[in-house]
């Protein structure tokens, strides 16, 4: 198979707002390597007014004259977005050697890492178009996608032919409040109203395009939310809600708090661990490979205390400071954690089935923290797609030369997110970008 060249590829985020296109040939002069945002979600809906019993992000505008076009631009692969899922498919695809992809970068943040990749699939040779937005896909008839028609930032359309695919790699709908609503119901229809705090991953604008040329969403009911509760998410001692009772089992995964965390008065919970938990927390290191990564007791005192001056987290004697401060009933604390002492000294959790090994009796002097409603960072479904990552229509037909991965592709996820395996949702929007890049230089 030939190798993708500098004439063959283009990559990028088409997005609204800034969008990189990489491998685009003749494409405006790259951003530089560092500072410019590339992550994407592709734009402009345009769509008609619904008629009765049709959903707005599913109603195609009239589609592009070609007479609107300014430019036309071939290449064998587009990549419509530039975050992690678009990135490592963009280096995957431009690599000649498969094995030669060693940036000897060692262990660095994600935020390096995209950097690191969009310079690299620059120096291979590929272009990289930034403040485009997507438009509209073009499909002939109900045969192959070859192109996307997306607009410059003076408003002049353009489109970019990809004779061996298009790959949607836009994100999300998080930011859509219409398919949020439909889609991901959990996050939009909550005891605690608009007080969660959504992440910009995305307004589904990629996924509205891909709908309008036949695609579909993935078939299962509500969509998972990625929900975050917190990012000291290893206190765990004893958690309380604002009534000052214990609710769930504290070794509950943090998806599962936040389902929880939702249905407690007020949406919030209090953390209570003392300086003893340093020594009881489990070694968890940070890398599967090299366990001296685990953080050391006296290293989550330093933590914890450097938190206390900070006022994010609390230090006291007494039980009555930790409930006057977060305006807990301080008799119903004080009940809580005596009864909690209890099931520590007869070794079995009475409430919530705790796992013994992890009961351990809660003394002054204490730590504290309040956790406010939990965040909604993504919601975790997309569109429907095989293993090889093609969109498929309501028939399960792939549609020829249509790809999506990342958070715009679905069928990946069932009722929850699990982060239990951290990362899992980065690492499917790596290996699937990865692998959709070599599908389609033809090394696979």
């Amino acid at each position: 198979m030939t190798a993708l060249t500098r004439r063959h590829f283009i990559a990028g985020g088409l997005a609204a707002g800034a969008l990189g296109l990489a491998g685009l040939t003749g494409c405006a002069p790259a951003a530089e390597k560092s500072g410019e945002d590339v992550s994407a979600s592709a734009g402009a809906d345009g769509a008609a007014t619904p008629a009765a019993g049709e959903r707005p992000w599913e109603i195609a505008p009239a589609p592009i004259a070609e007479g609107q076009i300014t430019e036309t631009v071939e290449s064998d692969v587009v990549i419509i977005g530039l975050g992690a899922s678009g990135t490592y498919a963009a280096t995957s695809a431009i690599e000649q050697d498969p094995y030669n992809g060693d940036l000897g970068l060692g262990f660095v943040p994600e935020i390096d890492l995209l950097g690191a990749l969009l310079g690299h699939i620059q120096d291979k040779g590929a272009d990289i178009c930034f403040k485009h937005t997507s438009q509209q896909l073009v499909r002939d008839g109900d045969g192959r996608v070859s192109a996307v028609i997306a607009a410059d930032e003076t408003g002049a359309l353009k489109k970019f032919v990809g004779t061996k695919g298009i790959v949607i790699a836009t994100g999300s709908y998080s930011q859509d409040a219409a398919m949020l609503e439909y889609f991901c119901p959990m996050v939009t229809h909550n005891p605690v109203g608009d007080k969660v705090a959504q992440f910009n991953m995305g307004d589904g604008s990629g996924i509205k395009q891909a709908l309008w040329v036949g695609g579909t969403m993935q078939n299962n009911g509500d969509h998972p939310p990625m929900m975050f509760w917190g990012s000291t998410n290893c206190i765990k001692n004893v958690m309380v809600n604002s009534t000052g009772r214990r609710f769930i089992d504290e070794n509950a995964g943090q998806s599962n708090f936040a389902a929880a965390q939702f249905n407690q008065p007020g949406g919030t919970m209090v953390a209570l661990w003392n300086e003893a938990y340093a020594s009881q927390l489990p070694a968890i290191s940070y890398r599967a490979d090299d366990p001296s990564w685990a953080a050391k007791p006296e290293e989550l005192l330093a933590k914890w205390n450097a938190l206390v001056e900070e006022g994010i987290f609390m230090k006291a004697d007494s039980l009555d400071e930790i409930a006057a401060a977060y305006d807990l009933p301080a008799d119903v604390l004080a009940r809580t954690v005596e009864t909690y002492n209890g099931y520590c000294a007869a070794g079995e959790d009475g409430e919530f089935h705790k796992n013994p090994a992890t009961l351990h009796e809660l003394t002054g002097p204490y730590f504290a923290t309040k956790y406010d409603v939990p965040a909604s960072l993504a919601c975790m479904g997309g569109l429907h797609v095989n293993a090889l990552s093609q969109v498929l229509t309501e028939t399960e037909e792939p549609i020829v030369g249509l790809y999506a991965i990342g958070l715009a592709a679905g069928d990946f996820y069932a009722n929850q997110y699990s982060t239990r395996f951290a990362g899992n949702s980065l690492g499917r929007c790596m290996t699937f970008g990865y692998l959709i890049g070599r599908q389609l230089a033809g090394l696979e």
